[in-house]
């Protein structure tokens, strides 16, 4: 009857030697594998929409060729007028054309600094997008990494136990001759 436990004992031990060297050989490949994930990780880059997007200038080009139209129908109504007519309505005519102009540059410049500042937020929300899944990515590989690292030494614990069974039922005389 100790014989036939000492088998069974000794089976087992064998057993748990070899799903020990199963056990740590599987975890040391996941340990690798993680290490040359985290080796040759490439940070990506992700890209920003409204950097390419310019204001429209048609309405601005629509309004000054109306400005043209008008500037040239009141300048020829001056020149009926006479010198003095034209003299003064000139002023006023060029004074009211770069009042217009101005007016068109600052609605232009109010558009672009929309976009400007739509693409500073995408820029702000793209980096934070990639912190996070990149920083993510890595700390599953370093999980990988732990895990496997785990297995290899619950592998070899289990390899060492085994050992010592294999060792505790030799050392009872299991195996002597009677």
């Amino acid at each position: 009857m100790a014989t036939a436990t000492a088998i069974v004992g000794g089976v087992s031990a064998i057993g748990g030697l070899i799903g020990g060297a199963s056990q740590a050989a599987e975890g040391r490949k996941m340990q690798r594998k993680a290490q040359g994930l985290i080796d040759n990780f490439k940070w990506k880059d992700l890209g920003n929409p409204y950097k390419a997007l310019s204001v429209d200038t048609t309405g601005a080009e629509m309004e000054l060729d109306s400005l043209d139209s008008f500037s040239a129908t009141v300048l020829q109504n001056l020149r009926m007028g006479g010198n003095r007519s034209l003299g003064a309505g000139l002023m006023d005519l060029q004074r009211g054309r770069n009042d217009k102009v101005n007016s068109i540059i600052d609605k232009l410049n109010k558009e672009r600094e929309k976009l400007n500042f739509a693409a500073a937020g995408a820029d702000m929300n793209i980096q934070a997008m990639e912190e996070k899944r990149q920083t993510d990515e890595i700390a599953a590989y370093g999980n990988m990494l732990s895990v496997g690292m785990g297995m290899k030494q619950q592998g070899m614990g289990n390899m060492i136990g085994a050992g010592t069974a294999l060792g505790q039922i030799a050392g009872s005389g299991a195996f002597d001759k009677k």
